[in-house]
């Protein structure tokens, strides 16, 4: 606390509005002490936008990154703020009405070149897939498809690493930060929705469906404040490629709410990200 003397009582918001998440509870239920990196990485996160007095409120335009011309396919240099997957994603169809994850993590290594036509023509798939997972009729925990990325996708490397990410009320706006930076190192997104009832396209006739969900993000364009959701569900009326504006986006990263991103690993669970 010594580093955020003054803010302890903001501090412990942070603390208590993540720890108290269902998935952050299972996390380290199943994990231990190596599950804290989720906690820590968002209290870093809250607390750098906390101390220079910025919150939700940031500019769209101002999270566009510079690009390079390093032959990254993953980046169209001639779009500044523009990301999109190595490969092209498509949206599969669940095999079950719980197999939103593994369909999510096969969609990401479609998209990062780590599983071909081939492969995506074996009938058990998504099964082998879930079952690699831990997915059960409750679902799948974030962590296991963070650890599933981990050592499947041929980007993960000493430098980087898929990691879970979780957000504050004082960090919905670096969510996009992530997403943008993990597409620009070549690895998709994967987004565990806590409502869909937050996305217009699960809103038809003026109905909400409101469900947990896993769908893979393809697509970064921060010129039209989109990002495209890869949707999964089984249910022909919500599945597709979906363009979702960057508003909706952070309302699917609330209380539950969590993406699993590419990012720079410097090393330890206990290291900031930065």
């Amino acid at each position: 606390m010594e580093r955020y003397r003054g803010y302890e009582d903001t501090v412990n918001e942070i603390v208590d509005s993540i720890f108290s998440s269902k998935q952050m509870q299972l996390s380290f239920f199943y994990e231990g002490p190596k599950s804290m990196y989720i906690i820590e990485d968002a209290l870093n996160d809250s607390m750098s936008n906390v101390m220079r007095g910025v919150f939700e409120d940031y500019y769209y335009i101002d999270r566009a990154t510079s690009l390079n011309s390093d032959g990254d396919n993953s980046i169209n240099a001639g779009d500044m703020g523009t990301y999109y997957s190595r490969y092209t994603v498509p949206a599969l169809v669940q095999e079950r009405s719980y197999y939103c994850a593994p369909a999510s993590v096969i969609q990401a290594l479609i998209g990062s070149g780590d599983i071909n036509q081939s492969e995506l023509a074996q009938s058990n798939l998504q099964e082998t897939v879930a079952n690699d997972l831990g997915t059960d009729r409750d679902g799948t925990y974030i962590t296991n498809v963070t650890s599933y990325m981990n050592q499947n996708c041929s980007l993960v490397t000493s430098a980087l690493r898929y990691r879970t990410k979780a957000f504050t009320r004082y960090t919905y706006d670096s969510a996009l930060s992530y997403v943008s930076e993990s597409l620009r190192l070549g690895g998709c997104p994967i987004l565990r929705i806590y409502d869909t009832a937050d996305l217009d396209y699960y809103n038809i006739g003026g109905v909400a469906v409101s469900c947990t969900h896993y769908v893979t993000l393809s697509y970064y364009d921060v010129r039209n404040a989109l990002v495209n959701f890869v949707d999964p569900n089984c249910n022909m009326a919500y599945n597709g490629i979906h363009s979702v504006s960057f508003d909706d986006f952070e309302s699917c990263i609330n209380y539950d709410g969590r993406i699993s991103v590419l990012s720079t690993d410097t090393g330890g669970y206990y290291e900031y990200i930065y």
